[in-house]
């Protein structure tokens, strides 16, 4: 099964791409400010600020390192996120 890395996914178009993934099978792990509005079986919420390039690392690797993986795997997509980690490297 994919996993995809969605930012900004508990609302707007972030919101409808997290829905729309997860109905068609995939693992969605996303990233939020305020609050975690979207939830399921196979989606994972995560605080994140993405205009902060160590919470962003901090994020990946949490889910990453095995600490989130247990019921999604490994990340296999990255939504709106390859910039920012491009930055932060």
């Amino acid at each position: 099964m994919s996993h995809i890395l969605i930012s900004g996914g508990s609302r707007g178009i972030g919101g409808s791409v997290t829905l729309r993934f997860s109905v068609k099978g995939w693992n969605v792990t996303y990233l939020y400010v305020n609050e975690a509005r979207i939830t399921g079986d196979n989606i994972l919420p995560v605080k994140c600020d993405v205009s902060d390039p160590e919470a962003v690392k901090k994020a990946v690797k949490k889910v990453n390192s095995g600490i989130e993986k247990t019921t999604l795997g490994d990340i296999g997509a990255l939504a709106a996120l390859k910039e920012k980690l491009e930055k932060g490297a």
